[in-house]
């Protein structure tokens, strides 16, 4: 969904004339989805232990299927999704990215075999394969036309999403700590525990906070509209999450504050589109 919206944004900043067709950007689309369901499917096959622990209602492999035909399935998403980005770059004229699709899938099967169980290393990859996700439509789409107006905006709002979904999964990391002590996993909240984590993550929404306001002043001055749909869609949520930081202390409060998490790193991707609109015609 959060590739579609930045299609259409992109195809609005270029009035259609030069953006990628339609059937590559569903090329691309279905290539993301195929490689990322591989990477769940990996995930938790490593996580079979940690899960019967943490969510055992949510145990799929070696309770509905077995090892071997997750495995099986996990290859073949695997394979479909690097085959479909490797025929997207060969139609837009880049075979050379075909590498960043292996690379990609790569990254999932080490993630999930040893980064995840290295505190804050596995947080960042994963987050920054997230980012990377939304940011390889950016790349296709500069391969015929220049869009270094909305560059660093349009970065600025990955990065964005990065970290803040490197809060999450920090966050995700707390409520799993049980399987994952049970596992040796080195997470964060299992080196500092909860509290100390916990006074990171409000410390980095704080940061987040200064910094998307700082942005929106130096790069939208003089676009108002723009500006506000910042402060307002990101800025003044994670001055909100960052209190829920601190103060969380429940189970049900770290899922509530993850599911905001989740949704605040959502609604600076959907305003994307609306901010490019208002700078463009400003």
């Amino acid at each position: 969904m959060t590739q579609g919206v930045l299609h259409i944004s992109f195809n609005y900043l270029q009035r259609a004339s030069g953006s990628i067709i339609h059937t590559d950007f569903i090329v691309l689309t279905l290539s993301t989805l195929f490689i990322a369901a591989g990477g769940y499917v990996i995930n938790d096959f490593f996580d079979i232990k940690a899960d019967r622990i943490n969510k055992p209602d949510e145990l799929y492999i070696t309770k509905d299927i077995s090892k071997s035909k997750a495995l099986l399935f996990y290859c073949c998403l695997t394979f479909v999704g690097i085959s479909l980005g490797v025929l997207l770059c060969y139609s837009v004229g880049v075979p050379v990215y075909s590498l960043l699709f292996f690379a990609i899938a790569i990254l999932l099967y080490i993630y999930s075999f040893f980064l995840q169980r290295i505190a804050l290393v596995g947080n960042l990859v994963i987050s920054i394969l997230i980012g990377f996700s939304l940011y390889i439509i950016f790349l296709i789409e500069t391969i015929k036309t220049d869009m270094s107006e909305i560059a660093a905006a349009f970065t600025f709002m990955v990065v964005l999403a990065i970290f803040i979904n490197f809060i999450r999964e920090i966050i995700k990391d707390i409520q799993d700590m049980k399987g994952d002590y049970s596992m040796g996993y080195q997470t964060l909240p299992i080196l500092l525990g909860i509290k100390r984590t916990l006074t990171i993550c409000t410390f980095i929404c704080l940061a987040l906070v200064f910094n998307s306001a700082l942005f929106a002043f130096i790069s939208f001055r003089g676009c108002y509209i723009a500006m506000a749909l910042i402060l307002f869609g990101v800025s003044l949520p994670l001055a909100y999450l960052s209190s829920l930081c601190f103060n969380a202390t429940t189970a049900s409060e770290l899922k509530k504050l993850a599911r905001l998490l989740k949704l605040t790193m959502l609604m600076g991707i959907i305003l994307i589109p609306f901010i490019i609109y208002f700078y463009t015609n400003a």
